[in-house]
Protein backbone atom coordinates (compact mmCIF):
# COMPACT_ATOMS: atom_id res chain seq x y z
CA UNK A 1 0.00 0.00 0.00
CA UNK A 2 1.42 3.46 -0.95
CA UNK A 3 0.35 6.60 1.33
CA UNK A 4 0.83 9.83 0.15
CA UNK A 5 1.39 13.00 2.23
CA UNK A 6 2.31 16.67 1.79
CA UNK A 7 5.76 17.07 3.69
CA UNK A 8 6.61 20.88 4.89
CA UNK A 9 10.01 19.91 7.50
CA UNK A 10 13.43 20.58 6.28
CA UNK A 11 14.21 16.96 6.93
CA UNK A 12 12.28 15.51 4.98
CA UNK A 13 12.54 17.68 2.33
CA UNK A 14 16.04 17.13 2.45
CA UNK A 15 15.45 13.35 2.06
CA UNK A 16 12.91 13.84 -0.46
CA UNK A 17 16.08 16.13 -2.88
CA UNK A 18 18.25 13.46 -1.65
CA UNK A 19 16.05 10.63 -3.27
CA UNK A 20 15.67 12.36 -6.75
CA UNK A 21 18.92 13.02 -7.29
CA UNK A 22 19.34 9.37 -6.47
CA UNK A 23 16.82 8.54 -8.36
CA UNK A 24 16.73 10.57 -11.65
CA UNK A 25 20.42 12.49 -11.39
CA UNK A 26 19.25 15.56 -11.09
CA UNK A 27 19.31 18.45 -8.32
CA UNK A 28 16.87 20.29 -6.58
CA UNK A 29 16.45 23.64 -4.78
CA UNK A 30 15.06 23.37 -1.11
CA UNK A 31 13.39 26.64 -1.69
CA UNK A 32 11.53 25.41 -4.62
CA UNK A 33 10.38 22.15 -2.33
CA UNK A 34 9.69 24.62 0.28
CA UNK A 35 7.65 27.33 -1.41
CA UNK A 36 5.61 24.53 -3.58
CA UNK A 37 3.53 21.83 -2.39
CA UNK A 38 5.86 18.69 -2.14
CA UNK A 39 4.47 15.57 -2.11
CA UNK A 40 6.04 12.05 -0.73
CA UNK A 41 5.03 8.26 -0.99
CA UNK A 42 5.80 6.14 1.90
CA UNK A 43 5.44 2.18 1.50
CA UNK A 44 5.62 1.59 5.24
CA UNK A 45 7.56 4.03 6.93
CA UNK A 46 10.24 3.68 3.34
CA UNK A 47 10.04 7.30 1.32
CA UNK A 48 9.53 5.44 -2.18
CA UNK A 49 8.79 8.21 -4.30
CA UNK A 50 7.30 11.39 -4.59
CA UNK A 51 6.14 14.66 -6.53
CA UNK A 52 5.65 18.66 -6.58
CA UNK A 53 2.64 20.62 -7.35
CA UNK A 54 3.87 24.38 -8.03
CA UNK A 55 1.24 26.98 -8.32
CA UNK A 56 3.70 29.88 -8.03
CA UNK A 57 4.82 31.74 -11.40
CA UNK A 58 8.41 30.85 -10.87
CA UNK A 59 8.24 27.48 -13.28
CA UNK A 60 10.97 25.00 -12.49
CA UNK A 61 10.07 23.81 -16.11
CA UNK A 62 11.58 27.47 -17.93
CA UNK A 63 14.53 26.46 -16.23
CA UNK A 64 17.87 25.90 -18.24
CA UNK A 65 15.91 27.65 -21.20
CA UNK A 66 16.90 30.86 -23.00
CA UNK A 67 15.60 33.67 -20.66
CA UNK A 68 13.75 35.62 -23.59
CA UNK A 69 11.99 32.11 -24.47
CA UNK A 70 11.01 31.70 -20.90
CA UNK A 71 9.92 35.71 -20.33
CA UNK A 72 7.76 34.95 -23.59
CA UNK A 73 6.18 31.41 -22.51
CA UNK A 74 4.97 33.05 -19.06
CA UNK A 75 3.38 35.62 -20.51
CA UNK A 76 1.50 33.61 -23.61
CA UNK A 77 0.08 31.22 -20.10
CA UNK A 78 -0.63 33.94 -17.84
CA UNK A 79 -4.51 34.11 -18.58
CA UNK A 80 -4.52 30.22 -18.07
CA UNK A 81 -3.31 30.48 -14.57
CA UNK A 82 -0.32 27.79 -14.96
CA UNK A 83 1.07 25.36 -12.60
CA UNK A 84 3.25 22.60 -13.03
CA UNK A 85 4.01 18.59 -11.38
CA UNK A 86 7.51 18.48 -11.50
CA UNK A 87 10.15 16.37 -9.79
CA UNK A 88 8.38 13.10 -10.32
CA UNK A 89 10.36 9.72 -9.13
CA UNK A 90 10.29 6.71 -7.27
CA UNK A 91 12.61 4.22 -6.58
CA UNK A 92 13.87 2.30 -9.81
CA UNK A 93 12.68 -1.34 -8.01
CA UNK A 94 9.37 0.04 -8.36
CA UNK A 95 9.23 1.52 -11.95
CA UNK A 96 6.62 -0.46 -14.12
CA UNK A 97 5.02 -2.15 -11.39
CA UNK A 98 1.68 -1.65 -9.49
CA UNK A 99 3.06 0.08 -6.40
CA UNK A 100 5.17 2.72 -9.10
CA UNK A 101 2.02 3.07 -11.01
CA UNK A 102 0.05 3.93 -7.64
CA UNK A 103 2.62 6.36 -7.56
CA UNK A 104 1.71 7.58 -10.70
CA UNK A 105 -2.31 7.35 -10.84
CA UNK A 106 -2.12 9.94 -7.40
CA UNK A 107 0.11 12.41 -8.92
CA UNK A 108 -2.56 12.39 -11.88
CA UNK A 109 -5.29 13.16 -8.95
CA UNK A 110 -4.06 16.34 -8.81
CA UNK A 111 -4.55 17.29 -12.42
CA UNK A 112 -8.34 16.55 -12.00
CA UNK A 113 -8.25 19.41 -9.03
CA UNK A 114 -7.44 22.13 -11.06
CA UNK A 115 -9.85 21.89 -14.44
CA UNK A 116 -9.26 25.19 -16.83
CA UNK A 117 -5.98 25.68 -15.84
CA UNK A 118 -3.05 25.48 -17.94
CA UNK A 119 -0.42 22.40 -17.00
CA UNK A 120 3.26 22.85 -17.99
CA UNK A 121 5.21 19.65 -17.90
CA UNK A 122 8.68 19.38 -18.88
CA UNK A 123 10.98 16.01 -19.70
CA UNK A 124 14.38 15.45 -20.83
CA UNK A 125 13.50 11.74 -21.26
CA UNK A 126 12.34 10.10 -25.05
CA UNK A 127 10.67 7.49 -23.75
CA UNK A 128 8.19 9.35 -20.87
CA UNK A 129 7.76 12.30 -24.23
CA UNK A 130 6.60 9.92 -26.16
CA UNK A 131 3.62 9.04 -23.47
CA UNK A 132 3.06 12.61 -23.45
CA UNK A 133 2.48 12.80 -26.85
CA UNK A 134 -0.48 10.83 -26.37
CA UNK A 135 -2.40 13.70 -24.68
CA UNK A 136 -2.02 15.78 -27.41
CA UNK A 137 0.23 18.40 -25.89
CA UNK A 138 1.52 21.79 -27.22
CA UNK A 139 5.18 21.67 -27.38
CA UNK A 140 6.53 24.86 -25.87
CA UNK A 141 10.46 24.49 -26.26
CA UNK A 142 12.07 21.81 -27.41
CA UNK A 143 16.68 22.61 -26.04
CA UNK A 144 19.55 20.79 -25.46
CA UNK A 145 20.25 20.32 -22.10
CA UNK A 146 24.36 19.88 -21.89
CA UNK A 147 25.18 17.67 -19.14
CA UNK A 148 27.99 17.92 -16.15
CA UNK A 149 29.69 14.78 -17.85
CA UNK A 150 29.29 16.55 -21.36
CA UNK A 151 26.27 14.58 -22.94
CA UNK A 152 23.40 16.92 -23.90
CA UNK A 153 20.06 15.85 -23.17
CA UNK A 154 17.05 17.19 -25.12
CA UNK A 155 14.44 19.66 -22.98
CA UNK A 156 10.69 19.49 -23.63
CA UNK A 157 8.38 21.73 -22.30
CA UNK A 158 4.84 20.86 -22.86
CA UNK A 159 1.26 22.30 -22.13
CA UNK A 160 -2.11 20.56 -21.60
CA UNK A 161 -4.92 22.96 -21.36
CA UNK A 162 -7.26 20.10 -20.84
CA UNK A 163 -6.16 17.22 -18.29
CA UNK A 164 -8.27 13.83 -19.86
CA UNK A 165 -6.31 13.27 -22.84
CA UNK A 166 -3.08 12.94 -20.56
CA UNK A 167 -4.66 11.46 -17.90
CA UNK A 168 -6.43 8.73 -20.23
CA UNK A 169 -3.00 8.07 -21.83
CA UNK A 170 -0.71 7.82 -19.04
CA UNK A 171 -3.84 5.92 -16.73
CA UNK A 172 -3.54 2.91 -19.88
CA UNK A 173 0.14 3.11 -19.78
CA UNK A 174 0.85 2.63 -15.89
CA UNK A 175 -1.97 0.11 -16.26
CA UNK A 176 -0.07 -1.77 -19.42
CA UNK A 177 3.35 -1.88 -17.53
CA UNK A 178 2.34 -2.89 -14.40
CA UNK A 179 2.58 -7.32 -13.42
CA UNK A 180 0.39 -9.47 -15.70
CA UNK A 181 -0.18 -11.35 -12.39
CA UNK A 182 -1.54 -8.31 -10.44
CA UNK A 183 -3.22 -6.37 -13.03
CA UNK A 184 -6.55 -7.15 -11.67
CA UNK A 185 -5.88 -5.62 -8.32
CA UNK A 186 -5.13 -2.46 -9.98
CA UNK A 187 -8.34 -0.01 -11.47
CA UNK A 188 -8.65 -0.24 -15.41
CA UNK A 189 -7.81 2.47 -17.72
CA UNK A 190 -11.41 4.03 -17.62
CA UNK A 191 -11.61 3.39 -13.83
CA UNK A 192 -8.91 5.12 -13.17
CA UNK A 193 -9.93 8.15 -15.06
CA UNK A 194 -13.12 8.68 -13.47
CA UNK A 195 -11.03 7.58 -10.44
CA UNK A 196 -9.14 10.77 -11.00
CA UNK A 197 -11.43 13.05 -12.12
Amino acid sequence: MIRTRQINSPAELETFADNYMRAGGFHVEADYLARSRTYACFHGDRMVGGFVVNETDRLRALQDMPAEEADRLRQESAHLRPYEIMCLWMDRDLRGRPLGTAIWLRALSEVGRRPGRRLILCTVQEGLMQLYRKGDPEILYRGDIPMPDGSVLPKYVLAFDRWTPIARAAAHEAVRRSAAGLRHSLPSPSSAVRLIA
